[in-house]
């Protein structure tokens, strides 16, 4: 079981990159993902990395075989988890949208649901994006 502070939500980039071995991806990332395999953390997979998994995959960037190993993970790791993309996420994302101290009409979609799936989750966040890491609503790791 995952200790309390070891709940992540991860953005697209480091889950393509650990499972590719990828050396762009951070000794801290690296650390934790490997933390969820050990079960020590739970990282959540929000479902729209998963369809950018799926466009890197048909735009050749990433070996088919990637993606069926994350599959593999996600069905036989309970650390993994996938966190969908429903009503109480997009609720989320219109109060970043509105509400936040400090708006972020500048996130693409993409982001703004994988940081509304952080704010749910209470979670931190994996990611290199440089918007995602500038916002203050939850903590970042990269």
């Amino acid at each position: 079981m995952a200790a309390p502070g070891s709940v992540f939500v991860t953005d697209t980039h480091p889950l393509v990159w650990f499972l590719t071995g990828d050396p762009k991806l951070t000794d801290d990332a690296r650390t934790i993902l490997r933390r969820a395999q050990a079960r020590e953390a739970v990282v959540y997979v929000p479902t729209i990395v998963l369809a950018e998994f799926l466009y890197l995959v048909r735009k050749g960037k990433v070996p088919l075989d990637h993606l069926l190993e994350l599959a593999l993970r996600l069905d036989g790791f309970s650390e993994f988890r996938v966190a969908p993309l429903d009503m109480q996420t997009f609720s989320r994302m219109l109060y970043i949208l509105q509400f936040s101290p400090r708006p972020r009409p500048d996130l693409e979609i993409h982001d703004l649901s994988i940081l509304a799936t952080a704010l749910l989750a209470g979670a931190k966040l994996i990611t290199k994006d440089r918007k995602l890491r500038q916002q203050t609503l939850v903590e970042t790791v990269w």
